[in-house]
C-alpha cells in the first residue's frame, strides 16, 4: 500500500526537535556549511547584512509552503533578499532556528553558493551528488543499508515535493524545439540541493517507502514489509542520529557534516559580505510586485 510522504514543518512534535538538535549539533561542530541552469539566470547581487532579534516563530505547513513558492519565484526575477531568506526558511523548516543558522553562518555560505550559482560562477549540483551526500553520511554514522538512497529515490522525492514547491523544484525553462517540457532539470540549484538533502533526512526517518533496500523494493515495496518493520526502522534510525548506538568522536562528527555539504559542492569559504550576513532579524519573505 502506498504511503503519502510526511511533510517537514516548524510546528512539529518533540521527536522532530529531538532529532534536529542532533543535527545541529553535528553542524554547530563542523561549522562547515555554506550553501546551464535549473532557473533562468539572472545576475544579482548579495543581500545586505542586518542586525540579530528575536527568535521568529516556527512556520506553519501551509505558511511554509507560501514561504518557499514565494521566495523561490522572487529569486526568479534576481532580489537578492530572497536568496537569504529562502536560505534561511530551508533551516527553518527542518527545526534548525533561523538564530542558530546565522550565527554559524550556514544561511550566508548557502546564500553565497546560491548568489554565485545564479551569477555563472557555481556549479549545478546533481542527482548523483545528493546520493553521494546521502550514502556518505549513512556510512559515516554507521547506518543501515535501506538508509542508503538511489538515483531513482532521489528523482522520486523531487517529483513528489515539486507538487508542493513548484517554484523551487520546477523545471524553469520553456519547452524544447520540438514542444516538449521537462519536469525536472538536470541541474539543481544549491538552494535546491541543500532542500532535499534536509528532506531526505526526514523521509529516510519517518517514511516507510524510504526505508527500503533495492531487494525489498523489488519485492514489493511496502506492502512486502511488515508495519512493525518500518516503526523499528524508525527507532533504529533515531537511535543513531540520537548517538545512542555508538560513541561518534569530534572527528567523526566533523567529518561527516562537512563531508555531506562538500559532496554537495558547498564551500565553506565565505566571503565578507555573506560572513556578516544575517537573516533573523530580516524582512526575508519578500514582497510581491504589483
Amino acid at each position: 500500500m502506498r504511503q503519502n510522504l510526511p511533510e517537514i514543518h516548524g510546528g512539529g512534535g518533540q521527536d522532530v526537535h529531538r532529532l534536529y538538535v542532533h543535527i545541529v549539533r553535528v553542524f554547530l561542530l563542523s561549522a562547515s556549511l555554506t550553501a546551464s541552469s535549473l532557473f533562468a539566470q539572472t545576475a544579482v547581487q548579495p543581500a545586505p547584512a542586518a542586525q540579530p532579534s528575536q527568535a521568529k516563530a516556527p512556520l506553519t505547513l501551509v505558511e511554509t509552503h507560501r514561504q518557499v513558492n514565494r521566495q523561490a519565484a522572487l529569486i526568479h526575477a534576481g532580489n537578492p533578499q530572497a536568496i537569504a531568506g529562502l536560505s534561511g526558511t530551508i533551516f527553518q523548516r527542518v527545526g534548525i532556528p533561523v538564530e542558530v543558522a546565522d550565527a554559524f553562518h550556514y544561511t550566508g555560505r548557502l546564500a553565497q553558493a546560491e548568489t554565485d550559482y545564479r551569477n555563472g560562477s557555481h556549479a549545478a549540483v546533481h542527482e548523483e551528488d545528493l546520493v553521494r551526500a546521502n550514502n556518505n553520511l549513512a556510512r559515516i554514522l554507521g547506518a543501515p543499508e535501506w538508509a542508503l538512497t538511489t538515483q531513482a529515490e532521489v528523482r522520486k522525492l523531487r517529483m513528489e515535493f515539486m507538487v508542493r514547491y513548484p517554484q523551487l523544484l520546477a523545471n524553469q525553462a520553456p519547452p524544447d524545439a520540438n514542444g516538449k517540457f521537462q519536469a525536472l532539470s538536470a541541474n539543481i540549484s544549491p538552494t535546491e540541493a541543500a532542500f532535499l538533502a534536509t528532506s531526505l533526512i526526514y523521509q529516510k526517518l519517518y517514511s516507510p517507502e524510504y526505508q527500503m533496500t533495492a531487494s525489498e523494493q523489488a519485492a514489493g515495496g511496502t506492502d512486502a514489509v511488515p508495519a512493525a518493520t518500518f516503526q523499528q526502522r524508525t527507532q533504529q534510525l533515531s537511535d543513531i542520529l540520537h548517538g545512542k548506538t555508538q560513541n561518534l568522536s569530534l572527528f567523526d562528527l566533523v567529518h561527516a557534516a562537512d563531508g555531506l555539504f562538500s559532496d554537495l559542492g558547498i564551500s565553506s569559504s565565505l566571503r565578507p559580505e555573506f560572513a556578516t550576513l544575517q537573516t533573523a532579524s530580516a524582512d526575508t519573505t519578500g514582497k510581491e510586485g504589483r
